[in-house]
């Protein structure tokens, strides 16, 4: 099983919750959770088109999952970047590189 963020928020709220989640059986009768969870993505949709607004001088600074290595990129934002290593998920809503200080120096995440 790989551990994803959802399941890790579940876990934070409730053992049970998590367990049940990761066997793929999702309660969806609670209309205060739906509407709930409704109004947080309409939250980070709305952050991110911000951010997105504010932080690129051009498309081209803006990326989308991808897949090249950290180190080869060019783009100044990701919006839903997918972390990933053997046992774990992650969906990063957005990471912002910052361009090196000058030659021979390396970007910061």
């Amino acid at each position: 099983m790989i551990a994803t963020s959802d399941l890790f928020a579940a876990y934070l709220k409730c053992s049970t919750k998590c367990f049940l989640r990761s066997l793929g059986q999702v309660d969806t009768t609670n209309d205060y959770a739906n509407w709930l969870n409704a109004q947080n993505e309409l939250y980070l949709k709305e952050g991110l088109g911000y951010l997105a607004k504010e932080t690129a001088s051009d498309e081209s600074d803006i990326l989308l999952p991808d897949t090249d290595p950290l180190k080869n990129v060019k783009w100044r934002l990701a919006i839903n970047l997918v972390a990933r290593t053997e046992n774990a998920v992650s969906s990063l809503h957005a990471v912002e590189r910052v361009p090196p200080a000058g030659r021979g120096r390396v970007a910061k995440f």
